[in-house]
């Protein structure tokens, strides 16, 4: 059929997930303009959580939905007495939880519940039930120690006891998990006994007899240089027969080879007994790596791994700076290899010359160093140097002085800088230089002379009725007195 929708009227509603139109508005498809709201209702097992239900036609359009629906939840499922349910699944609408029930306990009704619509959990009343052993058995010439009243559950331990003989296998049995008990119940026998023994190279630390029934035991401890094979505690059993005995052997550790490039010795072996030791040592020029001794212990064992004799090597040592060294390392430097040190001209070495492998793989002392040769710095009083650089001195450096003025020199004026770091002698010292006394004047007289500057001067005076015809002062030179000495002619001399 067809179906006009007159202008200003709503067609179908808009869809709002988990919810439906309610049920009188399901067949209509035209909704006049204005008309009455539609309503909505969330779909079953869901319920309202936010919103209105209804809306409304207004020219054309419809308002929005604002309903949510959410799914409804059954809460915490039903106690389950010696159980619990899996909520894995979750407590909402549709959800489905298992019953599972505690150790020793069986689950009876249904397995699983379910969360309906009506926010109820159904599907029924699952329970657990403790799991049922039968009425333990009875024995012969015995009896239960402790029977329960009623029923026997997991987990009851029944006790038994003998009123004759001895009590065979375990005294008691448990109901388990599976209704069934843990093990048969025991025997009462009687007339069970076993033998005394001794056991070769031991004592008895427990059990000493003479007599011995079923259930009793021996404890044996071996003697010294002896260890035990086999349980150190034996049972009489059943059967008058102790369960297996064991044996004390005699300790021995094996042989230990010669070492390489060493030697062994012990007081005592081969063969090697407990506590036997064997004390180990290397050869000149190697040294030991482990342990110096060994000793056999309760193992049949040594003590520790077999130490080893390693040739001893010292480090290779670099040149020295502004030196050398001798020999050069063609092959490793073994236990006491020397190395020789020599320094290049103007250095001399500073410690030792020579140094020496020693047993810890290391060298005797220290490496020497060069050290550049430095003779004294040089000052010459009333002198000068006239040739040569300034301090440092160095090897083969060569000074030259000379003396100031009215000044001689005392010594060699060259000195040179030797490898010892000495002068080749000792610097010159300058004096002052002196002419001594001037000649004789006749007919006058030296009335003195005196130092000006270093420079001797001499002065001359003539006796009366003379005069100074020349040289009334005279120079002391490095020759002696000036050239011009002084001379007294007389006032009354005649011409002619």
């Amino acid at each position: 059929p067809c179906h006009f929708i007159i202008l200003g009227d709503c067609g179908k509603p808009p869809s709002v997930e988990n919810a439906v139109p309610r049920s009188q508005f399901l067949d209509q498809t035209v909704f006049a303009n204005g008309s009455k709201p539609l309503y909505y209702e969330c779909v079953p097992g869901y319920r309202r959580a936010q919103g209105t239900f209804r809306i409304t036609c207004t020219e054309s359009n419809w308002s929005s939905p604002t309903l949510v629906c959410v799914r409804k939840d059954c809460g915490s499922p039903p106690q389950l007495y010696n159980g619990d349910f899996d909520v894995t699944e979750g407590i909402e609408f549709g959800a489905t939880i298992l019953a599972k029930c505690n150790e020793g306990y069986t689950l009876l009704g249904p397995k699983s519940i379910l969360c309906a619509a009506n926010e109820q959990w159904e599907g029924g009343d699952p329970y657990c039930e403790v799991v049922k052993c039968e009425e333990p058995p009875k024995i012969k010439n015995g009896q239960i120690t402790n029977l329960p009243i009623g029923s026997v559950t997991f987990g009851t331990v029944i006790t038994y006891q003998c009123l004759r003989g001895s009590l065979i296998g375990n005294a008691s049995i448990v109901c388990d998990i599976s209704g069934e008990y843990s093990s048969l119940p025991p025997n009462c026998t009687e007339g069970i006994s076993c033998p005394n023994v001794i056991l070769d190279n031991s004592i008895k630390t427990q059990g000493f007899g003479p007599i011995y029934n079923y259930g009793d035991t021996i404890t044996f401890a071996c003697n010294n240089d002896y260890r035990i094979n086999g349980s150190k505690t034996v049972i009489c059993g059943s059967d008058n027969q102790w369960s297996p005995l064991p044996t004390c052997q005699r300790i021995i550790c094996a042989n230990v080879p010669n070492l390489e490039n060493g030697r062994k010795k012990s007081d005592n072996g081969p063969p090697y007994n407990f506590k036997d030791t064997i004390y180990f040592t290397c050869e000149g020029g190697y040294r030991l790596i482990g342990s110096h001794s060994i000793t056999c212990n309760e193992n049949d064992e040594w003590s520790s791994e077999l130490p080893t004799c390693k040739r001893i090597v010292c480090p290779d040592v670099k040149d020295l700076e502004n030196g050398k060294k001798t020999p050069r390392p063609d092959s490793p430097y073994y236990f006491n290899g020397i190395i020789s040190f020599a320094c290049d001209a103007g250095y001399r070495l500073v410690g030792k010359q020579t140094i020496t492998c020693n047993e810890n793989e290391e060298w005797s002392s220290e490496l020497p160093t060069c050290e550049r040769i430095i003779c004294p710095d040089v000052v010459v009083k009333n002198g000068s140097k006239i040739c040569g650089h300034g301090a440092p001195y160095y090897m083969n450096d060569i000074l030259h002085f000379i003396c100031n003025t009215g000044y001689t020199m005392m010594g060699s004026n060259t000195i040179t800088c030797q490898e010892d770091g000495h002068w080749s002698s000792e610097p010159p010292s300058c004096m002052v230089f002196s002419c001594g006394t001037p000649d004789i004047l006749h007919n006058g007289k030296i009335i003195g002379y005196r130092v000006y500057n270093t420079i001797q001067i001499a002065y001359a005076v003539c006796d009366k009725g003379y005069y100074l015809q020349r040289g009334g002062i005279q120079e002391c030179l490095a020759s002696g007195w000036s050239e011009y000495s002084a001379v007294c002619v007389s006032k009354y001399m005649l011409l002619y």
